[in-house]
């Protein structure tokens, strides 16, 4: 593509960014973009206080899982508090929480034996 000058637009999957083999300033030149599902903004307000709070109870950075599991209990706290702990049966589909870390979750209706399903968005 770079020979070429193509005008093309590549989108890859965040898991690029573990492939060691990439040299990653042809990403940048070729522009490619990449799905991220769990971006977090790192200069954000909240990421920072999270990041701090987490260093200094733990003495060292927050894996990818903790920040993760931070921002869903705190989203899921929420839904708890709103609708009560059958939420199942009072919080309308599609019912959208945000978040601090990220951009939040949905509620959507299942239509196995579960009765619905938190979908990160």
């Amino acid at each position: 593509m770079e020979t070429r000058r193509d005008s093309i637009v590549i989108v890859g999957q965040e898991s690029w960014l573990n492939e060691t083999s990439v040299d990653f300033s042809k990403f940048e030149r070729t522009h490619v973009t990449l799905a991220s599902p769990n971006y977090r903004p790192p200069a954000s307000q909240a990421y920072l206080n999270f990041r701090r709070k987490y260093i200094l109870k733990h003495g060292t950075l927050p894996v990818e899982y903790a920040s993760i599991g931070y921002e869903f209990v705190l989203i899921f706290g929420q839904i708890l508090a709103k609708y009560g702990a059958n939420f199942t049966q009072t919080i309308p589909p599609g019912t959208f929480t945000p978040g601090s870390l990220t951009s939040g979750y949905q509620w959507q209706d299942n239509h196995d034996q579960w009765p619905g399903s938190i979908h990160y968005l």
